[in-house]
């Protein structure tokens, strides 16, 4: 396998979680359109506690980290009403042969799963995200309405399966 540089964004897939802690991969849900250069996944830096003995200020005898949170951000430029319904709960109907979204009175706790394929084959699969979302409504001439995604990285129902999973391509080809 060569070494070689990952970049663009190919494809994101969002997957729904079963009762059962696994992906629903057979029912991808539609997001719509992210918009470009705001896809990223950060983790935050380790959190350390430097434990020092008395009088022997300058190493810690003992220090214990715990590693930061991941979180993935986005924004979404094209709203589909099931999208919106997705991300920040609530329900669609049909009022006169047009979707109305109606948003919950409180706050829903969104989970789903998610894949990222870069243009040269690698996938970041993310097993489990926490999903909170704001609506950018921007009225101006040239402005877009956008959703802010955030999505922070949690550990899996499923004992078997790591909090995210990377599968690199067999063969790696220039984009």
């Amino acid at each position: 396998m060569a070494n070689f540089i990952y970049t663009g964004l190919k494809k994101a897939t969002f997957y729904p979680i079963l009762e059962d802690g696994t992906l629903d991969t057979a029912n991808p849900i539609e997001l719509g359109k992210i918009y470009q250069d705001t896809l990223k996944g950060t983790r935050a830096d380790d959190t350390v506690q430097d434990h020092f003995a008395e009088g022997e200020p300058e190493n810690p005898a003992e220090s214990f980290s715990t590693k930061g949170v991941k979180t993935i951000t986005l924004q979404l430029m094209q709203i589909i009403p099931e999208a919106v319904a997705a991300i920040f709960g609530g329900t669609i109907t049909t009022v006169d042969g047009k979707k109305v979204w109606k948003e919950p009175r409180d706050t829903p706790q969104v989970y789903l799963g998610a894949e990222f394929e870069t243009k040269n084959g690698l996938i970041k699969r993310y097993n489990r995200l926490k999903v909170s979302a704001k609506e950018n409504d921007n009225y101006m001439a040239n402005q877009l309405m956008l959703i802010d995604v955030s999505m922070r990285v949690l550990n899996p129902m499923v004992a078997s399966l790591g909090p995210s999973e990377t599968v690199w391509p067999e063969t790696v080809t220039t984009p």
